[in-house]
């Protein structure tokens, strides 16, 4: 029988005190995982016009390399706070994280389907989905 670990992690804002990478303390449990999905619960912009609302989060595309050397493997982009810099914040945040090669889900554009996206580890597929409304047809250039 073929198994794998899947290990989940929610609500990434990437937001530390002194610029610290945030999974120092806790990187060691995720080198026993076959798959690593989290919630990136934040733009990866320095773009935009800042939404408004009580909670805006938005860092700096670079922050994404955090993401890299962690080790995640699928990032839920559909959440609450993805519009948060605008449209022009998600576009920024998409290709950011197309460029650090970090796959992820809960987007779509007109020609790129980003709300699903399926993975093999050890001959085992494993899909992963993301839908939210927040977002609806708001991009209008794609990745």
């Amino acid at each position: 029988m073929y198994s794998i670990i899947l290990m989940a992690v929610g609500d990434i804002s990437l937001q530390t005190v002194g610029n610290k990478p945030p999974f120092d303390f806790i990187k060691g449990a995720f080198m026993g995982k076959d798959v690593l999905f989290g919630n990136l619960e934040t733009p990866l912009s320095n773009c935009g016009t800042p939404a408004e609302k009580a909670v805006v989060l938005s860092v700096s595309p670079d922050k994404a390399l955090y993401l890299k050397d962690a080790g995640f493997d699928v990032l839920n982009v559909a959440n609450n706070h993805i519009l948060d810099m605008g449209p022009e914040g998600v576009q920024e945040t998409l290709k950011t994280l197309s460029e650090y090669g970090l796959l992820f889900v809960g987007a779509r554009t007109s020609t790129c389907d980003r709300s699903w996206v399926v993975i093999e580890k050890d001959g085992i597929r494993i899909g992963f989905l993301g839908y939210t409304n927040q977002a609806s047809n708001v991009l209008k250039e794609d990745v």
